[in-house]
């Protein structure tokens, strides 16, 4: 690392003087390492810009998600290595997340729902027959999609 923002220090808890010279591993966790070295990779061989979402191991050891956005980086004509640029998107992550578990309660009680109309259904109809059978007019309509 050869150079550290304002917003990667809050992002990541560290300052710019106890980051500069350490290699971009310790702020990947563990498990998204390879990820990131596969965006270095990528982004030196591909001539164009690669984003991946990557967990930012913190100087605190919380992480925290964020994209990642990688280009190559030239001075005189020469590949120096890579520009990144990270963006903390943990918040848009934690409400997709919100979002997906909202949609999968609405479905669930969509199906009740459906369900119980069904079963309505079935009652009125019941019920006309019994009425039927007594001499009397079915009381309910049945409306059955």
């Amino acid at each position: 690392i050869v150079f550290f923002n304002h917003e990667a220090s809050r992002i990541t808890g560290y300052t710019r003087d106890e980051i500069l010279r350490h290699h971009f591993r310790k702020l990947l966790s563990l498990d998204d390492i390879a990820e990131g070295f596969r965006l270095f990779y990528q982004a030196v061989r591909s001539n164009y810009p690669k984003s991946v979402l990557l967990r930012t191991l913190k100087k605190d050891r919380t992480s925290t998600i964020v994209e990642v956005s990688a280009a190559p980086f030239y001075l005189g004509g020469k590949l120096q290595g890579a520009l990144a640029f990270m963006r903390d998107v943990s918040e848009r992550k934690r409400l997709e997340e919100a979002n997906r578990k909202r949609v999968e309660i609405f479905m669930r009680f969509s199906g009740e729902l459906e369900n119980w109309r069904s079963q309505a259904a079935s009652l009125k109809k019941e019920v006309n027959g019994l009425l039927l059978q007594l001499g009397k007019p079915g009381k309910y309509s049945v409306n059955e999609k």
